[in-house]
């Protein structure tokens, strides 16, 4: 009977380190999965940053002719002010 508990406590504590070890595998690929996407996550924000900051500059750009033409409308209004009179 001794000889039978102790077997069956062996048994037991094989399953359960078999248990324990497959669920050390899950948590590994779970991590190694979680850094993946986290990696992929980091990238795609790097270049939407990179593509803000872009789209940013020719806004800028844009804003600056825009500027420009306006004050060369303002110098054309007042050359023809000038004629006018």
């Amino acid at each position: 009977m001794e000889a039978a508990k102790e077997l069956y406590n062996a048994n037991m504590i094989s399953e359960e380190r078999t248990v324990m070890e497959a669920h050390q595998r899950y948590l590994a690929i779970q991590n190694g999965q979680k850094a993946y996407y986290e990696r992929e996550i980091a990238e795609m924000k790097e270049e939407m940053d990179k593509t803000i900051s872009d789209l940013k500059n020719v806004v800028d750009d844009r804003d600056a002719v825009i500027e420009d033409q306006k004050v060369e409308i303002e110098r054309l209004k007042a050359m023809l002010m000038k004629e006018n009179t």
